[in-house]
């Protein structure tokens, strides 16, 4: 009997150390997850902040392309009156001319 209860003393042992390891083990593991954890909520605020800066610029984008249009089609419309007027005064001048050459 003195064996037998030498061998269980010796496996309580080693259980026990065995207990001691694995929650040492447990405890890092869970210290490890805690840090992904705040890791991960960090980047997810980043992430958020990145999409809200995204939508922000593709408004702001979207704004400018709208006046650059205005102004091209403002340009276009000022290059035809000053064509018009051109016109209007090759006109004028020729009839001046013509009307120096026979006067």
């Amino acid at each position: 009997m003195p064996w037998n209860r030498r061998r269980a003393r010796l496996n309580e042992i080693q259980l026990q150390r065995t207990n001691g390891t694995l929650s040492t083990q447990l405890s890092q593991l869970r210290e490890q997850v805690r840090n992904k954890e705040r890791y991960a909520s960090g980047l997810e605020v980043l992430l958020r902040q990145r999409n809200e800066r995204i939508d922000q610029l593709t408004a702001q984008v979207g704004q400018l392309r709208e006046h650059s249009r205005h102004a091209d089609e403002k340009a276009e419309h000022m290059a035809m009156f000053v064509g018009m007027m051109l016109d209007l005064n090759d006109t004028v001048a020729a009839k001046q001319f013509v009307a120096g050459v026979i006067g």
